[in-house]
């Protein structure tokens, strides 16, 4: 085995850990900002706050979904009037997504929730733990941009 291998408890760190931050730090239960939104339409809206209009194509390989499989989540978050579909002027057949003022409003709302509940939840790290906390997540970004 090369220092390269991945053995199994490591493989188990990385599966347990990320999900563990994303349950911890995303998911409140008592917070009813996103009732009858689905985790996928959730996904959606968040990724076009963050990355703007997009392609439907685009936001469906992302998620790893397939196009038509998209297409109900896509419709669901226009039936709650949180985006709309537009037209691509440069290829008719393709349309991009973007939110609408209520969905705008509701993602905004939703980071700053999300701000306060890691703040919350960081605030029992001494400055030495928070410190590398910034580090590694830094680190992560850094190093998943190369893979």
């Amino acid at each position: 085995m090369n220092n390269r291998d991945i053995d199994q408890d490591l493989l188990f760190k990385i599966l347990g850990t990320f999900p563990f931050f994303m349950r911890t730090i995303m998911h409140d239960p008592k917070d009813k900002l996103f009732r009858g939104i689905s985790k996928t339409q959730h996904k959606t809206l968040m990724l076009l706050y963050f990355k703007g209009r997009q392609h439907m194509s685009c936001l469906a390989e992302y998620l790893n979904l397939e196009r038509g499989s998209f297409t109900p989540v896509v419709d669901g978050l226009i039936g709650h009037g949180l985006v709309r579909k537009v037209r691509d002027r440069n290829d008719r057949r393709r349309y991009i997504l973007e939110h609408t003022q209520k969905g705008q409003r509701l993602v905004e709302e939703a980071i700053h929730r999300l701000k306060n509940r890691l703040s919350k939840r960081l605030e029992i790290l001494s400055n030495d733990d928070f410190n590398r906390f910034i580090r590694a997540v830094e680190d992560l970004e850094e190093i998943a941009s190369k893979l």
